[in-house]
């Protein structure tokens, strides 16, 4: 239930005319999904691509060749909850004190340890550079799965590039975070996975937020034409506003974030598969993992806390591009 989005689906199928198509999978279809959206991919996949292969499965069955992706929408108009933390640190650095006193109510949590945390990340994204931030994020909020020798051995390789990439342009913090989301740090991933699945399905996606003539003037705009607490993606409300329902134009929530595989499966159906190959010999031989600390995390996991789920997810997700490519040590 927490990953039903129909009632939504349900008011826009109403309004346009539309005919849904729902897919409900249980553990054992992931599970399936999983390994074959590694094999299309050539690569390890992040937990929600496997539902982009299930979409992209279910649209070749239905006879469709061409679909329509929204991809890019929420990278040109802040649609990210990090994009807000940069709105309000804009306000900050131009002394806009009014308007962040206004505003700030209409944002942070209720609860008053998200709400700290809320303040905090916007008081970084004010005193520090993009670069930065990413840095920080990468090695202090992240636990690192690999074993030091494997880490000393692939050097920089290991993540300096993707660092190095992150531009500090001369603009504001929200524009520097919208570019960087646009054409280093998410978009990139994003484009390259779904053209792997719509193409190992024979469906052609394409991408109309991105027509480049949008992304342009999207990004001269000022940022109230992007966010406004407590809503973002203000231009696309406004400009959809006759189109679709005001249930819809006036959601504050993204709520649909995280994967069953790790808030659910990984601890009920999917538990024995996971620790098959976390204790596996296989998985201790392969010389990669900082296996005490994996097996840790997977315990504190176990008793509830899910700071480390998704990184866990990313780990099984690597192992099982070796098996799926036949590197089985």
């Amino acid at each position: 239930p927490v990953y039903d989005e129909r009632p939504y689906i349900e008011i826009i199928a109403a309004h346009t005319g539309v005919q849904t198509n729902y897919i409900s999978p249980g553990a054992d279809d992931a599970m399936a999904w999983w390994q074959k959206a590694i094999w299309l991919n050539d690569l390890p996949v992040a937990s929600g691509f496997v539902s982009q292969y299930a979409l992209m499965k279910k649209t070749r069955q239905e006879g469709i060749k061409v679909l329509l992706s929204g991809q890019g929408s929420d990278e040109i108009s802040g649609g990210y909850r990090h994009a807000t933390y940069r709105y309000f640190a804009d306000l900050l650095r131009q002394f806009k004190l009014h308007s962040f006193g206004r505003e700030i109510g209409h944002f942070l949590s209720k609860n008053p340890v998200k709400a700290m945390g809320d303040f905090g990340k916007i008081m970084m994204s004010t005193m520090m550079p993009e670069s930065t931030l990413y840095d920080l994020e990468s090695r202090y909020y992240r636990f690192e799965p690999f074993h030091r020798d494997f880490v000393n051995e692939a050097g920089d390789e290991a993540g300096g590039k993707l660092l190095r990439r992150i531009g500090n342009i001369p603009a504001s913090r929200l524009a520097n975070f919208l570019y960087n989301m646009m054409h280093t740090t998410s978009l990139q991933t994003l484009l390259h996975f779904e053209d792997r699945m719509s193409m190992g399905h024979s469906v052609e996606s394409r991408v109309p937020f991105l027509d480049h003539d949008l992304v342009e003037f999207v990004f001269s705009l000022p940022a109230s034409y992007k966010i406004r607490p407590p809503y973002r993606k203000i231009l696309h409300r406004k400009a959809l506003k006759e189109c679709v329902p005001s249930e819809i134009s006036s959601r504050k929530d993204k709520g649909i974030f995280g994967s069953p595989f790790y808030n659910n499966w990984f601890k009920g159906p999917l538990k024995s598969f996971v620790e098959d190959i976390l204790y596996s010999a296989e998985f201790r031989r392969r010389g990669i993992w900082n296996l005490p600390d994996i097996h840790k995390r997977w315990r504190g996991y176990l008793q509830g806390n899910s700071r480390d789920a998704e990184m866990l997810f990313n780990v099984i997700s690597l192992e099982l591009w070796f098996r799926v490519f036949g590197d089985t040590k």
